[in-house]
């Protein structure tokens, strides 16, 4: 796939799927092989945890105190009930990856890249769906296919145009409420069903699409790859684990007392398109900036952006852009100029801690604070002698925003630990996986 950077080499892939499939069958790993290949007798060797988890995450009404005979019952019937429309949700090029992959005499001669396409984009969706099994042994992972899963979509791939076509008042349903779900993951992080039926009154008020919603909903969630925590928080997969999700998302209700930025109908066009507003006149000019003093624009540019929508600290910014060498400096000058783009760029985004509010919608900063910091950016940084580059600044301190309704406001916080860190704590993981939250709260 393009993102895929070439130069990998054969260990370094192995290392990215074995990591997707570790991730992918935490709760679902089969502990061991299915009696027969129906999809019951795969349900079966579920664990009842994996059984409550798979029904939680597809929407299928079911009670904890069921056993598990009855729990593989209704998930069964559930799958089998929405197989055309889960497998006309993967669309027709995924289908084709799943069987040649269940293929034990590939033909494809870019079998490599497409073994890596199908882990990247299709394992971890077809695991949640219900749709594929895997038994992690240990030093290997083996796959099934259920009989009945594989032989439609062989007949879903043979009939594609036609089965489309009987589909097509549901699919036009389908892209009305993945353009409002996509839109609002972009300008909240996470949000509830609550706040998508809010959105769908204001993008299709005449289309009565709420029991759609909650039937379709955790399907389109699944093939976009987000959260479903708790089988109630939706949110972006830029947050590191459910916790995260969970914690952020108190922390942003709690701070903002229910208030969300209510778009505009444009407003969720745009956002489902785009996870951040690149037309601005500022935004332009950010990205002519990054262009002339990186040779990684684009991945620069991606990670800005989400520093930005997560509200974090512009340390933690320079931290990645150091680790990676993505930019350069040639003199004091570039510096102050990108230290002060980048705060303006920050005031006028819709920031997810917010609530999809910017900034400069809210009350700011005091201006002395703002000047406080530029000058620890410049501080930070030797200068070489004429105009040898530099490396990015560590900037050491970050004001934080309060709404207008909040006062007084919170004192400065000052970052003292890089995000990529190990935590001081002793856990052993990265500082931003672990006690990153609870400090900044």
């Amino acid at each position: 796939m393009s993102f895929f950077n070439e130069d990998l080499t054969t260990e370094d892939k192995a290392m990215i799927i074995a990591e997707i499939i570790s991730e992918s069958i935490a709760e679902y790993s089969l502990k061991k092989e299915p009696k027969s290949d129906s999809l019951a007798d795969h349900l079966d060797v579920y664990t009842k945890d994996s059984l409550l988890q798979l029904a939680e995450e597809n929407a299928v009404d079911v009670y904890k105190s069921w056993n598990k005979a009855k729990l593989v019952e209704h998930i069964q019937a559930d799958i089998l009930d929405t197989l055309e429309e889960r497998l006309l949700l993967l669309g027709k090029e995924k289908l084709e990856l799943i069987l040649e992959m269940d293929s034990e005499t590939p033909t494809d001669q870019d079998i490599e890249m497409d073994e890596m396409s199908f882990y990247i984009s299709v394992f971890p969706l077809v695991i949640r769906l219900g749709l594929l099994y895997a038994n992690d042994e240990g030093e290997q992972v083996t796959t099934f296919i259920p009989a009945e899963i594989k032989e439609k979509i062989k007949s879903v791939i043979a009939n594609y145009s036609s089965i489309v076509e009987q589909h097509a008042e549901t699919i036009e349903k389908w892209e009305t409420l993945e353009t409002v779900l996509t839109a609002g993951v972009n300008l909240y992080g996470s949000l509830t069903m609550e706040r998508i039926n809010e959105l769908l009154e204001i993008y299709a008020p005449d289309a009565d699409l709420t029991e759609f919603a909650d039937l379709y909903i955790p399907l389109l969630v699944i093939r976009n790859v987000y959260y479903f925590v708790d089988g109630e928080i939706i949110a972006s997969p830029r947050y590191v684990s459910e916790e995260h999700v969970r914690d952020t998302h108190k922390y942003i209700q709690d701070k903002m007392d229910g208030d969300y930025f209510k778009p505009s109908k444009a407003d969720i066009e745009y956002y489902a398109a785009h996870s951040f507003d690149r037309e601005s006149a500022l935004y332009k000019r950010m990205e002519q900036l990054v262009t002339d003093a990186s040779d990684h624009a684009v991945l620069a540019m991606d990670l800005i952006e989400m520093n930005i929508v997560m509200s974090e600290p512009l340390s933690s910014l320079m931290d990645e852009f150091n680790e990676g060498n993505l930019m350069t400096f040639k003199n004091e000058n570039a510096v102050m100029d990108f230290a002060h783009l980048y705060e303006q760029l920050n005031n006028t985004s819709r920031l997810w801690d917010n609530a999809g509010y910017k900034p400069s919608e809210m009350i700011s900063a005091t201006t002395d604070l703002y000047d406080k910091q530029i000058q620890d950016i410049i501080d930070s940084v030797e200068l070489p002698e004429k105009e040898e580059p530099i490396r990015a600044p560590q900037p050491q301190v970050r004001a934080r925003r309060q709404p207008m309704h909040n006062a007084p406001q919170e004192p400065i916080r000052v970052e003292k630990i890089g995000r990529n860190e190990p935590c001081p704590c002793g856990s052993g993981k990265k500082y931003k996986k672990c006690h990153w939250l609870i400090d900044r709260q």
